[in-house]
C-alpha cells in the first residue's frame, strides 16, 4: 500500500520531469531560431551588398554573437546575441558616430512555427518570420 507521501513525492518527480522536458524544448527551439535568425541576417547582408553597390556591411560571428559592422570598420552598427538563459535573442545598437540607430536596446524571443516576437516601442508584440525580422532590425543601418 502508498502512503501520502510516497503518492506526494512520485507527483513531484514526474512534475519536475515534464518541467525539465519542456526547458528543454524550449532551448531546443530557442537554438534553432537564433541559427534561423543568423541565416537571415547573413542572406539580407549578402543581399544588400550585392545590389550594384559596393560591399559596405559585414558581418562578425562567434559562438553566440552576431554583430552587423560597417565594412572596414570595427565598431558594430547592430549586435545580437543569445541569452540562453531567458531563452531569447537579445539585440543592441552600440553608439557608432555619435548616434544610436535602433531605438533601444531589445530582445526577440525566438518563437514556435518559425517565427520571432519583437516588442514594438509602443509596447506591443509584432510576430515575424526570420527574413522580415531581419529587414526589419537592418532598415535603420541600411542606407536608403
Amino acid at each position: 500500500m502508498e502512503s501520502a507521501l510516497d503518492r506526494l513525492l512520485e507527483e513531484r518527480r514526474r512534475w519536475r520531469e515534464i518541467r525539465r522536458r519542456r526547458l528543454t524544448k524550449v532551448n531546443e527551439r530557442c537554438a534553432l531560431g537564433w541559427k534561423n535568425f543568423c541565416i537571415a541576417l547573413h542572406h539580407e547582408v549578402v543581399r544588400h551588398n550585392t545590389l550594384g553597390r559596393r560591399p559596405i556591411l559585414g558581418l562578425r560571428r562567434n559562438a553566440n554573437v552576431l554583430e552587423i559592422h560597417r565594412a572596414g570598420h570595427l565598431a558594430p552598427l547592430l549586435t545580437f546575441s543569445l541569452n540562453e538563459d531567458h531563452v531569447q535573442i537579445a539585440y543592441s545598437s552600440p553608439l557608432h558616430q555619435d548616434s544610436v540607430l535602433v531605438d533601444r536596446d531589445g530582445s526577440i524571443i525566438a518563437a514556435f512555427l518559425g517565427s520571432l516576437l519583437l516588442m514594438a516601442p509602443d509596447g506591443r508584440m509584432m510576430r515575424f518570420g526570420y527574413s522580415e525580422a531581419a529587414q526589419y532590425l537592418l532598415a535603420p543601418v541600411l542606407p536608403s
